[in-house]
């Protein structure tokens, strides 16, 4: 199996809905762990320099799903259900 980008490691705090890093393989597992889990023969990611490549580099495009390092400070984290109770 191929992905074309790398392994999604931390979470998106911009508007992408997705789990929280305790909630991504690829934040845990490494990938030969990740291939044995899913049951695939063989299993590689494309890497962040080769997917930066493919796209405009100066478009300003956040990668900080793959490598952590976000455009600006994002302080407390919360999980996306914060704010998804019952009302009263």
């Amino acid at each position: 199996m191929r992905i074309t980008c790398p392994p999604i490691t931390h979470a998106c705090h911009f508007g992408v809905d997705m789990g929280h890093e305790d909630e991504l393989i690829a934040a845990k597992r490494t990938v030969e762990e990740i291939r044995a889990h899913i049951g695939a023969d063989s299993l590689a990611f494309l890497s962040l320099e080769r997917m930066m490549r493919a796209i405009d580099r100066d478009s300003g495009y956040c990668n900080a799903c793959f490598t952590g390092s976000y455009p600006i400070n994002i302080g407390e984290t919360r999980g996306k259900l914060k704010f998804e109770g019952v009302l009263a």
